[in-house]
């Protein structure tokens, strides 16, 4: 089972892209699911309940749309600040980050920018205190870090061998590679011919090899990095491009150092 049927099976609104936002993020997908499943039941593109006045622009727990949206941005300064979207944007500069990026309405905008704001939270902090603020601060925001901690250990478990195994990119065109230390991922590449990664802004990974595997004999040999080079190489926000994937590959084996969960997608 891949991890996008575990999340449709569990009412994770649109899994697929959720799987595919959460790896370019850089967040783990435990954690993502998470946040869409305290914030917006799931990943629905909903107003929040916060208690301001909407000025009868938008009804609380109703879609969100562009023109709606548009008229409450224009008064959100004498109404009151409202929860956004799958992850609930509601700072003025969170929601002017996604308009920057395409529209805080935007369902696959706002979810990536809550899903970068939280993957910078927990980098910074810990699991348990990025949440804690992504919410606020104060007794709220703790009983919110400790739901999601609640939450992320759950759905670890429902993910539990979905994103390590060589099925996973049978469905998905990017998979989350968890963290480790001198750990590896397999995935298939069969039929593709490039191989990129992906982690955020403020992540590194080092990848030590990425071994092409045909049906049977190894076709790339260790250590095929960038552009064929046979090295190792550090994985930053300015990732490298695409790494041409053998003729006739089937499967490929990235070993690799990573603090936090990072993006890998065949095309």
């Amino acid at each position: 089972m891949t991890a996008q049927q575990v999340l449709e099976d569990h009412g994770i609104v649109r899994p697929g892209e959720v799987v595919e936002l959460a790896a370019l993020a850089g967040l783990e997908l435990a954690a993502a699911v998470t946040l869409l499943e305290l914030e917006s039941g799931g990943g629905h593109n909903v107003w929040g309940h916060d208690g301001v006045d909407t000025g009868g622009i938008y009804v609380k727990g109703a879609e969100v749309t562009k023109d709606v949206y548009l008229k409450y941005k224009a008064r959100r300064h004498e109404l009151g600040l409202q929860g956004v979207g799958p992850t609930q944007l509601t700072s003025a500069g969170f929601q002017d980050k996604a308009d920057d990026a395409g529209g805080c309405w935007d369902w696959r905008v706002n979810c990536s920018v809550g899903f970068g704001i939280l993957a910078a939270h927990v980098s910074g902090h810990g699991l348990h205190d990025g949440f804690r603020r992504y919410n606020g601060s104060g007794d709220a925001a703790e009983r919110y870090a400790d739901k999601a901690d609640a939450g992320v250990k759950r759905w670890r478990g429902l993910l539990a061998g979905t994103s390590s195994t060589p099925s996973t990119m049978e469905d998905d065109t990017m998979v989350s590679a968890p963290p480790g230390t001198n750990d590896h991922i397999d995935i298939i590449v069969r039929g593709r011919t490039k191989l990129y990664l992906a982690c955020s802004y403020n992540q590194t990974v080092d990848v030590h090899h990425i071994d092409f595997w045909g049906d049977t004999p190894q076709l790339g040999g260790e250590g095929q990095g960038v552009g064929g080079a046979r090295k190792a190489f550090r994985l930053d926000a300015n990732r490298p491009g695409p790494i041409a994937i053998p003729p006739n590959a089937s499967m490929a084996t990235i070993r690799y150092t990573a603090q936090h969960s990072f993006g890998i997608g065949v095309v």
